[in-house]
């Protein structure tokens, strides 16, 4: 993947996953999300930081006029936190994959052997990371411990973990 192409999966994936926490945490800024992530790519520290004298919408976190940049910001550090386990899931089985495939293409191994179709849930040490990663984010974006675990739990629970 070139480097335009990575950067749009990764803010395509951020946006997916901080429109999941949006849609639970604050329906009501759906409307306004596509044009917020807009100007959050554009310039994030603007958005994270809007300009004195602004009114907050209050959505129902105390002290937070709108989610959707704060949730942004921390999708985009779990999704490369995710992007980085995957390519490094990726190349250790590159070598496992190609031999499997060369094996399904010789009569003798065909039987057997299934396609792996799900992708590998997160480890338990794997998802810690995340719930670090969302604390830490949240903590340096000014949030309460209160909203950071509201916004660790809703994105826990949209990751494939194991039970």
């Amino acid at each position: 993947m070139t480097g335009d192409a990575s950067a749009v999966t990764s803010d395509q994936l951020t946006m997916d996953l901080a429109r999941l926490i949006v849609e639970d945490l604050a329906a009501d800024e759906c409307e306004v999300f596509e044009d917020v992530a807009a100007d959050f790519f554009a310039d994030p520290v603007s958005v994270l930081r809007p300009a004195k004298g602004e009114e907050p919408l209050g959505f129902g976190l105390e002290g937070i006029a709108l989610i959707t940049p704060f949730a942004l910001a921390i999708a985009r550090e779990v999704v490369t936190f995710l992007l980085s386990t995957v390519t490094q899931t990726a190349q250790d089985q590159t070598g496992q994959f190609v031999l499997r495939i060369v094996r399904q293409r010789l009569r003798r191994y065909r039987q057997g052997e299934a396609a792996d179709t799900d992708p590998a849930p997160l480890t338990a040490g794997q998802s810690q990371y995340v719930r670090t990663v969302v604390r830490d984010s949240a903590h340096r974006l000014g949030l309460t411990a209160e909203v950071a675990t509201t916004l660790e739990e809703h994105i826990i629970s949209q990751l494939h973990t194991e039970q």
